[in-house]
């Protein structure tokens, strides 16, 4: 696809193409009352990324408990992710369990199927993933839903019917400078890359796509939103500290079930996709440790 290097923020349809990937992050209480709180990115069959400040403003709003295993869980309220796929048909997902690296803003979500509409098939469309930067001057494309508005009233079947109301929008621009170990202080003190893109509250967690479709990155936030005179200035997390990261997600009859791996092991069998440049710039024997197992793991929901 062609991204122009100006930096663009663009509405789009509620049931774009891109719905299928990006997915809103919800959470839900019993009777009724929801929020939107950022978006999600579909990396594979029940596993999407979402930027792990995302999981931290839930948890702080709303509160989570300690587990008898020392991991924190939620008891009085859902984490749902809604897929609205072109149709408009929608798909909604229950996060059964979430991982945070402690090395970048990103979390990992694990996924179960909650509800659906009448005729929807679970299609798990997701991009190819690039672990490394993209280099600077490279124009990309990011998606997210902000300004969200949901109301919830009583349906006839003694549950509710949801408006959500938001504004799915594609933000473009260059990128200006790889940070591999990120800000020294602030928000962005991970591996990331800053781009002179415009995301608005509710983006983060979104994806980033270079102009082969690829996913590149996730959203994380914005210094500057930019003006008539200025570039926004803003901030996207690499995917490579993902690899060494240790989930437990069963994958099929072919494997173990209920078993830790790091999450390297889903490239390595082919689970998640690549490209032939997804590890450029990324030192060989690092990525070997990976498929290896050498790891870094840290679970918070």
């Amino acid at each position: 696809m062609l991204i122009h290097k100006k930096s663009t923020f663009v509405a789009q349809p509620p049931d774009t193409p891109v719905s299928e990937i990006a997915l809103r992050v919800l959470v839900e209480f019993e009777g009724g009352d929801s929020y939107v709180i950022g978006t999600a990115t579909v990396i594979g069959s029940f596993v999407a990324l979402t930027a792990k400040h995302v999981l931290d403003e839930i948890t702080t709003r709303f509160g989570v408990e300690d587990a008898e295993d020392g991991a924190k869980e939620i008891t009085n309220y859902s984490v749902r992710l809604y897929q609205i796929p072109p149709g408009p048909n929608y798909v909604v997902y229950q996060v059964v369990t979430a991982w945070n690296s402690p090395d970048t803003d990103i979390s990992v979500l694990h996924l179960a199927l909650f509800r659906s509409s009448p005729g929807s098939v679970l299609n798990w469309r997701s991009p190819p993933l690039v672990f490394g930067p993209p280099p600077v001057g490279t124009p990309l494309a990011a998606f997210g839903y902000h300004s969200s508005e949901v109301s919830t009233r009583p349906a006839n079947d003694g549950n509710y019917h949801m408006e959500l109301n938001d504004k799915p929008t594609t933000s473009t621009g260059v990128v200006e400078e790889i940070l591999p170990s990120g800000q020294p202080a602030g928000n962005f003190t991970f591996p990331c890359y800053r781009i002179a893109a415009r995301f608005d509250g509710g983006m983060s967690g979104g994806p980033v796509f270079d102009e082969n479709g690829a996913l590149c990155g996730i959203i994380s936030g914005t210094l500057f939103p930019g003006d008539e005179d200025e570039d926004p200035i803003s901030y996207v997390c690499m995917l490579w500290p993902i690899l060494r990261l240790l989930i437990s997600v069963n994958r099929g009859p072919d494997y173990p079930r209920d078993v830790k791996y790091p999450m390297a092991h889903l490239v390595r069998d082919g689970q998640i996709h690549t490209t032939p440049y997804s590890f450029s710039g990324i030192d060989p024997a690092l990525i070997l440790a990976w498929y290896m197992g050498a790891h870094r793991s840290h679970s918070s929901l």
